[in-house]
């Protein structure tokens, strides 16, 4: 049987003195604590969000990925309740819970530090799954390490730009790679953000010359910034002229989640290890 899935994917990077398979051990236990910890996060009204039962790792050893789940549902934050009891509406103790959940599956990828999750209708949303990650998964960090938690964006806006007969304006944001493989350029201006000890780096370009534009072949600060861009920042803003259009565009990616699809086929084994074998393919 043919599963189809989409797949969002959140970078998640700690900064830590912790080397090799300590490091990677180190984002093994995060995930596992977080998904242990029965937190809740309200989103929107009467909704919730809520990670829970990881699976797959063992002693001793660096699991390839490990598996849970996460689920959206009714969540009432009331300490009590109203309910109908003996024909009387009375005070109830409200026992804090997800309610008719929409559940979808994660995988994590600790070489990676990747969290790759299943969009699902009603289940949970891109932001609002990095806003539970940026707002507990700090708290099971060591006291002397760093947390940064990036949804990663559309590359295809990225694309765009490299495509574009002129590139008037860009404004990107991109933080360091955590040893990512990106090209020259980006490696170049990766040691000047480490080199600067730079957490974040916003860039905001406007050409000198309308006629001619921006020249971003070559450039450690343009090129480079867009090649960290890819999984490790967001284009805000760019003003292009398309490479096939006569008038002049704005775009941007800071709402545009990178979807990944892919499909697998359920006769050949179980979901998890299937899903892991196709999207590694992309990270």
């Amino acid at each position: 049987m043919i599963e189809k899935i989409k797949s969002f994917i959140i970078n998640v990077k700690l900064q830590t003195i912790l080397e090799g398979e300590e490091k990677t051990k180190e984002y093994v236990r995060i995930i596992k604590e977080l998904s242990s910890s029965k937190n809740i996060m309200p989103v929107g009204k009467n909704e919730g969000i809520q990670m829970y039962s990881v699976r797959g790792i063992k002693d001793l050893k660096i699991p390839e990925f490990i598996y849970g789940h996460i689920a959206k549902g009714t969540y009432i934050q009331d300490k009590e309740i109203n309910v109908i009891e003996n024909n009387k509406i009375i005070k109830d103790v409200n026992k804090p819970r997800i309610l008719k959940p929409t559940v979808i599956d994660f995988l994590f990828i600790p070489k990676k530090h990747r969290l790759v999750l299943e969009k699902k209708n009603g289940g949970p949303l891109e932001k609002e799954v990095e806003n539970y990650l940026r707002t507990f998964l700090k708290n099971t960090i060591r006291k002397e390490d760093v947390l940064e938690i990036v949804l990663e964006k559309d590359t295809n806006v990225i694309h765009q730009i490299y495509e574009a007969k002129k590139v008037f304006k860009l404004n990107y944001e991109i933080s360091y790679t955590n040893d990512d493989a990106v090209g020259h350029l980006g490696e170049d201006l990766e040691d000047i953000i480490k080199e600067s000890k730079i957490g974040k780096l916003k860039l905001s370009a406007e050409a000198d010359n309308k006629t001619v534009g921006l020249k971003i072949d070559k450039s450690i600060l343009l090129a480079g910034g867009l090649e960290l861009a890819e999984s490790n920042g967001t284009i805000n803003s760019a003003q292009i002229l398309p490479k096939e259009g006569q008038k002049i565009i704005n775009i941007s990616n800071k709402e545009k989640p990178k979807i990944i699809p892919i499909e697998i086929d359920l006769d050949l084994g179980g979901k998890f290890r299937l899903w892991y074998s196709e999207i590694i393919k992309h990270l």
